[in-house]
């Protein structure tokens, strides 16, 4: 922290009010600032549509927050006053922690991650493993970088021990840094950089990724890698987008020059489908050659300032008279440090995807470990592309700033495929709209729950979307399961649209899978891990697309039944014995349906409803993290 202060540039008044509140000065720490996008125009959108009859899926393992206690200990106390528990010497009598975990504020042991990944191997087959981070246990105040380390190597050899072959694509969590959270941008360089994690990471997974994809992530934590013919794996740092990184008090601006990349390697894969043939269908011409995404802009040497509008508070750092320094259209910065750029979160999309002639069109899709609570999450939603933004989602004038959020998302929307997340460790989803009318779906972001049981609710207190409220209709309770409210281990399992010519690679379908701890701590029990639902059959869904996610979100509003069911579904089948009425309806109502935290202008339609002030108070108590 004291090395981040000395380097930031906050100016006097920014500075009191950080440290004082807004009654002394103001403090944004996530000031506007432009990322470049393509001159090229937006393709047509193409409405999703179901994939032919026949037509081959695959099956992909999405693991998340595996949290190893290499302390935990069967037997010792699951209830201590300290912020993690199940840890020290046993203790006599049948009220310790279970063999496999335990229903409380405690971490998984090594054998419960080895069982889980030794059961996988009945489970498959699997297509690819994405792994979204967050390693060590939440006993943060003891880490140093060896226990970092030692977290990563040895959970990182467990999956390749148990998964064998099977591709593994893995995302930084927060948790992987030590002090948690505290990411310094590439600039930062000597004993204080995160250069001990990075390489340690690299080192442990050249298995799994190629050289390019290494050297992205040596120097900044995130790359870029093609799944199979037709599909890229964009795996993005996003810890640079997280309050709790103090390192983003010196600056804030793209750190790394993440998303200017990130720009290019979109337009790299959006200009490969365009290059095929005509606009038949079925076509006999085989798969394109691989795209080959922009290398990473070449890191920030110096912390200049940025203004709002682009302008450089050093113009020694920035270059003489530099005002808005953007990227190039090929995704490369422009001559001069990068001095510009926008936070943005980008979205899945339920387009089609398939190129001219019926041959392959690249799709993108994201793996990250969101390193934020609720208050940065629109960040990734307020792009600025260099010009005014027609409903086209494309600029429509030389030197102006769009002025309205998401642009990068839409200007791409016919390229991602999907977007999967972790960290909250609890069952959720995203939706994203577009900007002209806010009505059209256009994405959504899957948030898949956790392998640990881990959640941070104080003892005593209630979940934090469930304030004291009155009791169900005795119809409705004697559904409710009067179970612990904290969560067991639990992965997921996406159905996407499989490999093959005009493939939309779009999520069809997701399964949740749990351990009852119940079950098995009892002795000489084995544990079973055992499916809890499957999405489209549990919601009564047609298809998977942001479509029919913002029905369900409609349908939530009057069907309290199916309501309840998604929230016994959000704790892993564990949920607080308080239903989620009135208050809590309307916060989580609002969180499924808008990506931007400070946003009211999609929570108005809903009900319950709710003032947005108050929404933003529950909100602000789910700090997941």
């Amino acid at each position: 922290m004291v090395a981040a202060w000395a380097r930031s540039v906050l100016r006097p008044a920014e500075a009191c009010g950080l440290l004082l509140g807004p009654r002394c000065g103001h403090w944004d720490i996530y000031g506007a600032w432009n990322v470049s996008l393509p001159a090229a125009p937006k393709p047509p959108v193409r409405p999703p549509a179901p994939p032919p009859p026949g037509a081959p899926s695959a099956r992909v393992l999405f693991l998340t927050d595996l949290h190893w206690d290499r302390l935990y200990t069967p037997g010792s106390d699951p209830a201590c006053p300290d912020p993690l528990c199940c840890r020290g010497a046993a203790r006599p009598g049948p009220s310790g922690a279970g063999f496999w975990g335990e229903y409380s504020k405690c971490d998984l042991p090594l054998h419960t991650i080895a069982g889980l990944l030794a059961q996988l191997r009945h489970a498959g087959p699997f297509a690819a493993a994405y792994w979204t981070g967050d390693i060590p246990a939440h006993n943060v105040w003891q880490q140093r970088r060896e226990d970092q380390l030692l977290a990563l190597r040895t959970v990182t050899a467990l999956l390749r021990q148990h998964l064998g072959t099977l591709p593994v694509y893995p995302a930084v969590g927060n948790h992987e840094a030590t002090p948690v959270n505290a990411f310094p941008p590439p600039y930062v360089h000597g004993n204080q950089s995160s250069a001990w994690l990075y390489d340690a990471m690299a080192e442990a997974w050249q298995d799994w990724l190629p050289p390019p994809a290494l050297e992205t992530l040596r120097a900044a934590g995130f790359y870029t890698v093609q799944v199979w013919p037709g599909l890229r794996l964009v795996s993005l740092n996003m810890n640079f987008c997280s309050q709790a990184n103090f390192w983003l008090l010196i600056n804030s601006t793209d750190p790394a020059g993440q998303l200017q990349w990130l720009v290019g390697v979109l337009e790299a894969a959006e200009q490969q489908g365009e290059k095929v043939g005509s606009s038949r269908v079925g076509g006999s011409q085989g798969p394109a050659s691989p795209v080959h995404p922009p290398p990473a802009p070449p890191l920030l040497a110096a912390a200049p300032r940025c203004t709002s509008s682009g302008t450089s508070l050093q113009p020694t750092a920035c270059g003489a008279g530099a005002g808005t320094t953007t990227a190039s259209s090929t995704g490369q910065p422009a001559e001069g440090p990068l001095c510009a750029g926008a936070l943005l979160r980008l979205m899945p999309s339920g387009g089609q995807g398939r190129g001219p002639g019926g041959s392959w069109r690249q799709r993108v899709l994201w793996v990250q470990q969101p390193g934020w609570c609720n208050e940065s999450r629109e960040q990734w939603c307020r792009g600025v592309g260099p010009a005014p933004c027609s409903a086209a989602g494309q600029g429509t004038g030389p030197g102006a700033v769009c002025a309205h959020p998401c642009c990068p998302t839409r200007r791409f929307e016919g390229t991602i495929a999907a977007q999967f997340f972790g960290h909250t460790h609890v069952d959720e989803f995203e939706m994203f709209y577009d900007e002209e009318t806010l009505t059209r779906p256009v994405s959504v972001a899957f948030v898949a729950p956790s392998v640990t049981t881990y959640i941070n609710l104080n003892p005593g207190e209630h979940s934090i979307l469930s304030p004291p409220l009155p009791s169900p209709p005795p119809a409705l309770a004697a559904e409710l399961p009067h179970k612990p409210r904290l969560l067991p281990p639990g992965y997921r399992v996406y159905e996407v649209d499989g490999a093959y010519n005009g493939s939309s690679h779009a999520v069809l379908d997701h399964e949740t899978f749990i351990l009852n701890l119940t079950e098995a701590n009892v002795p000489g029990a084995e544990p079973h891990w055992q499916r809890l639902y499957r999405a489209r059959e549990a919601y009564g869904m047609a298809t998977a697309f942001p479509a029919d996610w913002d029905l369900l979100i409609r349908r939530f509003q009057d069907d309290e039944r199916l309501f309840q069911r998604f929230w016994y579904h959000f704790h892993k089948g564990h949920p607080p014995r308080e239903p989620c009425l009135e208050a809590c309806k309307a916060a989580l109502l609002c969180a499924l349906r808008t990506g931007r935290s400070a946003d009211p202008s999609l929570c108005r339609v809903l009900r319950p409803a709710r003032p947005f002030r108050q929404i933003l108070q529950l909100w602000r108590q789910r700090q997941l993290c």
